[in-house]
Order: C-alpha cells, then structure tokens, then sequence
C-alpha cells in the first residue's frame, strides 16, 4: 500500500499505517486460530454439536475483522477524505487535468 506522508487534499499529516509484516503476522495469527478451533471441535466429538456456533462464528469474524484492520481504507485525520481507497491512491480532483474529447466522424454510409 502506497501511502503518502502528507494528505493530498489538505496537506495534514497522514495517519500511520501499519507495517506489511504485521498486516501480513496478523492475518497469519486469525487463520492459525480458525484452524485451531478447527483441530479443538474434532477433538470434542458429538459434544461439538452445541458450541459448533461459537466456533464457526468466531474463527468466521476473527478472519473478517483482520483482513478489514490489515487492508482498511485510509482517511485524513482532518478533512476526513479518502487518501488510500482499495490500496489505490487517491488524487484530489482539482488536480487532475481536463480530459479533451475529440469528436470522431462516422464513417458510415450517409442517406
């Protein structure tokens, strides 16, 4: 992820990110424990069947709420405008220059 040391919009300082071997340790750490409660319900047997919920819905918010903390999308502190949107910068829209559109003949049969 590209991320900038000043906002582009505003030119606040941008908040910190995290690094990319502790996004990458923490996501590494949410499937160790999903595959951990996997190992744990096979060691319970038929007892799984009641705390099979827990442990289908932890390990499934533990993964989602990882991958959102490790790929979030970054916000300025102060203008509060997008400054990395899906790991894409983002620029400020006065700042990029006009398109030219150029009109093109139709090389049809003309009636």
């Amino acid at each position: 992820m590209n991320v900038p040391n000043r906002c582009p919009h505003c030119q606040a300082p941008a908040p910190r990110v995290p690094p990319r071997w502790l996004r990458a340790a923490a996501l590494a750490g949410a499937w160790t424990l999903a595959m951990v409660y996997v190992f744990g319900a096979s060691l319970l047997g038929p007892v799984v069947i009641p705390v099979l919920p827990i442990f289908f819905l932890g390990g499934l918010s533990i993964i989602t709420e990882t991958y959102r903390w490790a790929h979030a999308d970054i916000a300025c502190d102060e203008c509060r405008k997008l400054i990395v949107m899906d790991g894409e910068l983002l620029v400020p829209v006065g700042s990029v220059p006009a398109q030219v559109i150029v009109h093109e003949p139709s090389h049809g049969i003309a009636a």
